[in-house]
């Protein structure tokens, strides 16, 4: 019996998702295999999806999608695989967009989110939002995701946050990150703390402050921690005060070390002490 390209790439999959193979290096193979089996003209490699979540992205990703009858829209595989995703995506009104299914919304490709227009990206609902992978919302640039609305800020979930690029993360304005909650300010990374400015820190809510860990804290430059108000300052975790930096410390002032409480002082390393 004549082996077919379905069922040579289902053994692929089987013997890569049963071995030690990362989800990107699996979907970099898969991008490649899908260009080789198409060469070769092969049939229902559609019946390999559900078997392995790198590959389900990298045909959604490859192959656009296609109206349903009923008028609902669905990202399927394409009927026409010589045009993209981005020639059915770019047909769509503002209306019909807000109709993709938030779950469909995974197999929009990067690059066609990163196109989304300002009208178009603040039609979406936080539910749409909320299902986008770190992968996606990664792609958009500084000036969408400054665009992006309060209630779609509040969808995006810790781990979106956590990929946020430093581009990103300066682009938030004070609305937008009073709006983040504590898991998704925890979420933050270093990297991003680093970049934002010390007057985006200084718009920070109490509780959001006191949210910080002290991976965050002590990534603070002495401009970002001067720039806090009193308030701030003393919302802090007092174990989280013993994580700030100890050259951060050390270039403050009497005025500034003033404000910490003495329950937030007594949990100085010793280290931190020596530098004051």
């Amino acid at each position: 019996m004549k082996t077919t390209g379905s069922q040579v790439l289902g053994q692929i999959l089987e013997n890569l998702t049963d071995g030690d193979v990362s989800y990107d290096d699996r979907k970099t193979v898969y991008e490649v295999l899908l260009e080789v089996f198409e060469d070769f003209d092969a049939k229902n490699l559609d019946e390999c999806l559900d078997n392995d979540k790198a590959f389900d992205e990298c045909w959604n990703e490859k192959y656009p999608p296609e109206i349903e009858e009923d008028g609902e829209y669905k990202l399927l595989k394409a009927l026409d695989h010589t045009k993209d995703q981005s020639y059915f995506l770019h047909g769509l009104n503002q209306d019909q967009w807000q109709a993709i299914d938030a779950g469909d919304w995974r197999s929009v490709s990067a690059s066609n989110v990163s196109k989304l227009s300002q009208t178009l990206l603040n039609s979406l609902t936080s539910n749409q939002i909320s299902a986008w992978s770190s992968t996606q919302v990664r792609s958009l640039t500084a000036t969408q995701f400054g665009w992006l609305l309060e209630d779609q800020i509040k969808g995006l979930d810790a781990s979106s946050v956590s990929a946020l690029t430093t581009d990103q993360a300066t682009a938030l304005s004070p609305t937008q990150l009073q709006t983040l909650n504590q898991a998704q300010i925890r979420g933050l990374s270093t990297a991003a703390m680093v970049a934002m400015s010390p007057t985006q820190l200084a718009g920070l809510l109490e509780e959001q402050i006191s949210a910080l860990s002290s991976a965050q804290i002590k990534a603070m430059s002495t401009a970002q921690l001067s720039q806090l108000s009193d308030a701030q300052i003393q919302a802090m975790e007092a174990a989280t005060v013993g994580a700030i930096n100890v050259a951060t410390l050390s270039n403050l002032t009497g005025a500034q070390l003033a404000r910490f409480s003495s329950l937030q002082l007594s949990a100085l390393t010793s280290a931190q002490v020596k530098a004051l």
